[in-house]
């Protein structure tokens, strides 16, 4: 996670930024792929309406604007961005960009309805 930070900030080392990184190891215990990937399911909407909560709470306290938020997310956490990105416009309006990287997809396919335009 570090590495992304480092990774984002040093090129724009002129602008001020607050980056914000969820690390949740408690949701990647179990090494058996299925009750691995599975049971990750059941966490991608609570872990997404939290941190979108929390952006809520920013947004709310002027400290950013929706315009202004950018979620980056790999795998599992390109899901939790979309979900985090959803819960950030039903209360604040529609943040800038999600980047979905390699975004998991078995058992999202319709999981959490239509996801374009968010």
């Amino acid at each position: 996670v570090n590495g992304v930070i480092n990774a984002l900030v040093g090129r724009q080392l002129d602008k001020q930024y607050n980056i914000f990184a969820v690390d949740m190891p408690e949701l990647f215990q179990n090494n058996l792929f299925n009750n691995f990937y599975f049971g990750v399911l059941s966490n991608v909407q609570p872990s997404g309406k939290r941190i979108g909560e929390f952006l809520n709470k920013v947004i709310k306290l002027n400290l950013t604007t929706p315009a202004n938020v950018n979620l980056i997310g790999y795998s599992i956490g390109a899901q939790i961005a979309g979900y985090t990105a959803r819960v950030v416009k039903e209360v604040s309006g529609q943040i800038n960009y999600i980047a979905g990287l390699d975004p998991a997809g078995p058992g999202f396919h319709n999981l959490f309805g239509r996801v374009s335009g968010l």
